[in-house]
């Protein structure tokens, strides 16, 4: 019984953070440091990075890094199935960028660091859903500027109560 209620406590905590997150004030659609563009996934490297086409730039791909996630990278535990879960969730879908409207030198090979959208209207983060499912770590690198860091942490702690995905199986992240 105390199993069941603590089960349920986890999953109303998930459910307030989604609530939270979809209440966000600050929508990124706003803010004018951001650019915000649909794509196309068209190739999964692994759990938190794949390549995009651009709508408005059909002519080439674009190596992707989610922003405030870390997933196991190729060789360590969970690797295989972070990966399969980016490529059942992104593959092949339309997805909505946004990124710092700003360019950094090498561009082109360092991958751009961005919020992945599964909707136009910005309101349904993938790296949300990915840290929830247990298929990512919290990587909070700049915590003045992550608007949504917040929602992350709450999430990640809750796929580590619940052992969630990698927290189940892996050795103490």
């Amino acid at each position: 019984m105390r199993e069941i209620g603590i089960t349920f406590l986890v999953l109303l905590a998930a459910f307030a953070s989604f609530i939270l997150f979809l209440r966000d004030e600050s929508s990124i659609a706003q803010d004018a440091s951001f650019t915000v563009r649909e794509a196309v996934v068209v190739d999964v490297v692994d759990g938190d990075t794949y390549k995009v086409v651009f709508k408005d730039e059909l002519d080439s791909t674009v190596l992707i890094k989610a922003y405030l996630i870390d997933a196991p990278e190729s060789g360590q535990c969970f690797s295989a199935e972070s990966k399969q879960y980016a490529e059942d969730t992104l593959f092949g879908q339309n997805v909505y960028v946004a990124h710092r409207k700003q360019r950094w030198s090498g561009y082109v090979e360092q991958p751009l660091l961005a919020f992945v959208f599964l909707d136009r209207e910005l309101r349904h983060l993938w790296q949300a859903e990915a840290i929830e499912d247990g298929y990512a770590t919290a990587l909070i690198q700049q915590p003045q500027e992550d608007r949504y860091k917040n929602v992350i942490i709450r999430l990640e702690r809750n796929a580590q109560l619940s052992n969630a995905g990698l927290w189940g199986v892996c050795p103490t992240q």
